[in-house]
């Protein structure tokens, strides 16, 4: 029997998107890429203010520092800052019961908790001096191990921010 030609060929959804978070260095164990492959390999990094995209680059780099993400744009210049079109769309699977407390009425919509490219959660940012809490809300119960990498999360990106950042979880 011949193998099957790649337009033949067929996936499961779990693969596609174990495919997708590997390709923009989600998950652990990836190599320490540069800037620029970061946004070569994710075809593009969109965020709304400077700060995000900083740390979306640093979501997937954990050894990148602020530092290096802004070499990168003004100093080196191998990757440029620029503005396109706004009406940018992100896709994510949701519970239809879940959709309004991630999208509300004007378009507002909220951050996401994702867990294997599913959405099981929202959470809002509160910063008071040098200290921030992120107000985590789970849909549905999650084991020990989903709410204490959450709570690892807070804390990394609290020492990224150069600050202190911890999760409330509920």
């Amino acid at each position: 029997m011949a193998e099957k030609s790649a337009a033949a060929r067929s996936f499961t959804a779990d693969q596609v998107a174990a495919f997708r978070v590997a390709r923009h260095r989600l998950t652990a164990g990836t190599r320490q890429p540069a800037v620029a492959d970061l946004c070569r390999d994710t075809a593009g990094i969109q965020a709304q203010v400077m700060t995000q995209a900083e740390i979306a680059l640093w979501t997937r780099g954990r050894h990148l520092t602020r530092g290096d993400i802004r070499s990168a744009i003004y100093e080196r210049r191998d990757v440029v800052k620029t503005s396109a079109m706004r009406l940018t769309l992100h896709l994510h699977l949701i519970g239809a019961r879940y959709y309004k407390k991630v999208w509300r009425r004007q378009g507002w919509i909220s951050p996401v908790v994702l867990l294997g490219g599913r959405i099981v959660g929202t959470w809002f940012p509160k910063t008071s001096g040098q200290r921030s809490v992120l107000d985590v809300e789970l849909f549905e119960r999650q084991p020990r191990a989903v709410k204490d990498a959450i709570a690892g999360e807070a804390t990394a990106l609290g020492g990224f921010l150069g600050t202190s950042c911890e999760a409330r979880i509920t």
